[in-house]
């Protein structure tokens, strides 16, 4: 079968997908119980730009016997990297190395989808399934992977993006609060809210919030369609491969507390700053309906943060994400400390200039705080030297 397989290479080289197609229907007639050809198949689907039917293919493959070789996961493992979809890449590479922990292939098509994770922190998970290749591989040079060949591609990738984030950190202290000042307006004026021109435009924001949240998931959704996947199955095995890493990778949870903590940096600037703006600028205590809104959404948040947790980690897990790491401990304390003083001084319409200009710079400063976790993390996956 083997010449059968080069004989569609080379008709794919050649870009005649319909003769390879038909070579390998007539493979998978003759071998009804071997993935390979189905796997081709699959590959034929991607050079030809049609992603939805390689993922059929690729499913149908793995169903066509219940003694799936180590050489056929790993086929599939390539195949979903080839997508553009990690998460299988990273399950059926890990399924290959269960079913033949001493396939080089395995490890290093393992290696490979991890490298290729948008988290850093799977870097150190990376490097030792390539080095574990590197080690059960045959001698011979041609053949032997590099161990560190493919981390050292996604450092310059990982530090532009470090750089970009702090550029925008500095850009949100600077003008963060002028920029949400004003799309709230324009986004209240377009809606003809009737309110008055110096008030802020609380409805605008909570608009301007809502809609990049709409847009973000509507990004990555467009992503998912386009790679030929379904969202609803793509996110539960995004789950699933979530949990199996945070148990099997060592510090793999504190990893992600820790990234976390940086996250909720942005909490108190977003929900609880524009109370103080009314006191700084017109000298009159806030809204009660606004600091009514503001206590709400803190509310809401705190609400929401353990059963979403517990959904995605799953039942039990979110208390050892909440003390797998110390950071995540503070920086939840000190962020609803934030929210809560500036809400508890609003309510009490507390005049003193002074201290609400202390809150508000505390509320931009806290922003900053956010690259220590991103250091921290960036330091956890890092190999030692």
């Amino acid at each position: 079968m083997e010449d059968e397989y080069d004989f569609v290479v080379e008709l794919c080289d050649l870009k005649r997908f319909g003769e390879a197609r038909a070579r390998l229907d007539h493979l998978i007639a003759e071998y009804p119980d071997d993935p390979g050809p189905i796997l081709l198949l699959a590959n034929v689907h991607i050079l030809e730009g049609s992603p939805r039917a390689a993922r059929e293919a690729i499913d149908r493959a793995m169903i066509v016997t219940p003694d799936l070789e180590a050489r056929d996961l790993v086929a599939a493992s390539r195949l979903f990297h080839l997508l553009g979809d990690v998460t299988q890449a990273i399950a059926y590479g890990r399924r290959a190395v269960e079913v033949d922990p001493g396939n080089w292939m395995a490890h290093e098509e393992l290696a490979a989808a991890y490298a290729a994770h948008p988290k850093r922190n799977l870097m150190v998970e990376a490097e030792y399934h390539a080095a574990k290749a590197a080690e059960l591989a045959p001698g011979e040079p041609e053949t032997q992977p590099t161990p560190g060949k493919r981390v050292e591609r996604r450092f310059p990738r990982d530090s532009i993006r470090q750089g970009v984030l702090v550029v925008v950190l500095f850009l949100g202290f600077m003008y963060g609060s002028t920029v949400l000042k004003w799309l709230g307006h324009r986004v209240e004026d377009l809606m003809a809210v009737d309110r008055p021109r110096d008030e802020f435009r609380l409805v605008g924001l909570l608009i301007v919030v809502a809609v990049g949240m709409a847009g973000w998931g509507i990004f990555r959704a467009i992503r998912v369609r386009r790679g030929g996947d379904r969202i609803g199955p793509a996110i539960q095995r995004r789950r699933a491969v979530s949990r199996e890493l945070h148990v099997t990778i060592p510090d793999k949870l504190a990893v992600s507390a820790t990234n976390f903590a940086a996250w909720l940096c942005f909490l108190p600037f977003l929900v609880t700053t524009w109370l103080g703006v009314a006191v700084l600028d017109e000298k009159v205590p806030p809204h009660p309906g606004a600091v009514a809104a503001a206590a709400a959404v803190v509310a809401a948040l705190s609400l929401f943060l353990w059963p979403a947790l517990r959904w995605w980690l799953g039942p039990g897990q979110p208390r050892r994400f909440l003390t797998a790491s110390l950071t995540l401990c503070v920086y939840l304390l000190i962020t609803g400390g934030l929210m809560v003083t500036t809400i508890i001084m609003a309510a009490a319409q507390v005049m003193n200039e002074g201290f609400w200009i202390a809150v508000t710079v505390l509320h931009f400063a806290w922003i900053l705080a956010a690259i220590v976790p991103m250091i921290k993390v960036s330091n956890m996956g890092r190999l030692p030297s």
